[in-house]
């Protein structure tokens, strides 16, 4: 029965937000920049947790009327823009956030740390340091992120 529900509950539908020809212009056009700024197909954009081809061509080429919440997160997570970046450029013509790839760190196996900084462990002593010292440098680094993206 609780499988039933989470496949209902998955298909749900997602909020309509009827957007006039300007605005859809602006994010169907933000959208192929974005896409070719990072070298994306429309199907590798799908593949990347984006919005189907089908969505993506509508927007781009300036045929969708509409779009839905689910389709705006899509494209946030797909286009690699910040959460609410799509939604804010199609509200009121806010530039996108873009999300740049991490930074790969050289820690290994991070599964202790992982645990230790979600509380389920407080043991953990690595090349970096314990796990609380390497919270407080995250909470740092969290900070000047914030700070960065706010200019």
């Amino acid at each position: 029965m609780f499988a039933n529900v989470l496949r209902h509950t998955s298909r749900m539908p997602s909020k309509r937000i009827d957007a006039t020809p300007e605005q859809m212009f602006r994010l169907g056009k933000a959208v192929l920049e974005r896409r070719d700024e990072l070298g994306l197909t429309q199907p590798q954009l799908a593949a990347a947790d984006g919005p189907s081809t089908t969505t993506v061509g509508g927007i781009e080429n300036g045929t969708a009327r509409n779009v839905t919440v689910r389709t705006l997160e899509k494209l946030d997570a797909g286009l690699r823009w910040a959460k609410g970046s799509a939604r804010a450029l199609l509200a009121h013509g806010a530039e996108p956030i873009p999300i740049e790839a991490t930074p790969k760190t050289e820690l290994g196996d991070t599964s202790s740390l992982r645990a230790a900084l979600n509380g389920e462990t407080n043991i953990y002593r690595g090349p970096l340091g314990t796990a609380i010292e390497i919270r407080k440098q995250l909470d740092a680094l969290i900070d000047e992120l914030r700070e960065l993206a706010g200019k």
